[in-house]
């Protein structure tokens, strides 16, 4: 291996150690609610560009290997579909967390 892939590996595996440490260190901000909106709006960010970058063409390339005949595009309705479904759980969790929370008399900072 060269030179840039050893660069490479060592840095995301910095970051993954960095990144997974943090946490740890900063269990007060982690617990709360609001500890990291940043991060998880990164993270989420960095899942749909994984998504739509990788993995759509991916998946758009083996559904018309594997159904030739079929000329419309089902595999995109298939992933915004499925992408769809994930963002209104999340929404509806987030609904269920907040209710709970006044439900049970618990107030946020």
């Amino acid at each position: 291996m060269n030179s840039f892939k050893w660069f490479s590996i060592f840095i995301i595996f910095f970051v993954a150690i960095l990144g997974g440490c943090y946490p740890l260190i900063k269990r007060d901000k982690s617990r709360s609610a609001r500890g990291f909106p940043a991060g998880e709006s990164f993270t989420a960010g960095v899942f749909l560009a994984l998504s739509l970058f990788i993995m759509l063409p991916a998946g758009l390339h083996l559904f018309g290997k594997s159904f030739p005949a079929i000329n419309y595009p089902l595999a995109a309705i298939f992933v915004a579909a499925a992408f769809l479904l994930l963002l209104a759980l999340e929404h509806i969790s987030m609904r269920l967390r907040k209710r709970d929370e006044i439900e049970s008399g618990i107030s946020g900072p």
